[in-house]
């Protein structure tokens, strides 16, 4: 996807960031030749893939998008732990073969555990990659979003999501 700086109702980081929030596309960002660097900085550490100079040129757009896109397809799309599989491209996830619904939030919560299973993951990152946000977002959030999503996947003994005591969780594969 690519945007310009310059959008009319809303600003190009907030738009990165609901962009961010709903998937996970390539976004490269047009900045006006001499533009502003903070607004550029602001948007890559929103999540854009890259700031281009505008006017375009095509011979050095052309690589930044193949490239982009690339990394992009260089993702897995379904990730698999355990009986749970996550399909990152149909939003959907199966446990034993059987579909589960779950809210955006939570799909994003297990999407992130299961990229970093086996390893514990902070709340502070959690709250960074799930909610998009250093403050504003409570552990105790946090904390009702992963026991809802225990119940969904049927993690009563909460031995596959794993609180990790004053720090955050860690998705357990084996």
């Amino acid at each position: 996807m690519l945007i310009s700086a310059s959008l009319p109702i809303v600003g190009p980081v907030e738009f990165v960031r609901a962009v961010r929030r709903m998937r996970a596309v390539p976004v490269l960002l047009g900045i006006d030749f001499g533009g502003d660097a903070e607004q550029a900085l602001q948007a890559l550490e929103a999540g854009a893939t890259a700031c281009v100079a505008r006017p375009y040129r095509v011979p050095e757009l052309l690589p930044l998008v193949q490239a982009a896109f690339r990394r992009q397809d260089g993702h897995r799309t379904v990730l698999t732990i355990g009986d749970v599989e996550l399909d990152v491209t149909a939003y959907q996830v199966k446990v034993g073969g059987r579909v589960v619904h779950l809210p955006l939030r939570e799909f994003e919560l297990l999407h992130f555990l299961m990229r970093n299973a086996d390893r514990t993951v902070t709340r502070e990152q959690i709250m960074r990659n799930v909610w998009h946000s250093a403050d504003g977002t409570s552990t105790n959030t946090i904390a009702v979003h992963v026991k809802r999503l225990r119940a969904r996947l049927g993690d009563v003994e909460d031995t596959m999501i794993q609180t990790v005591r004053g720090v955050g969780y860690r998705l357990v594969t084996g």
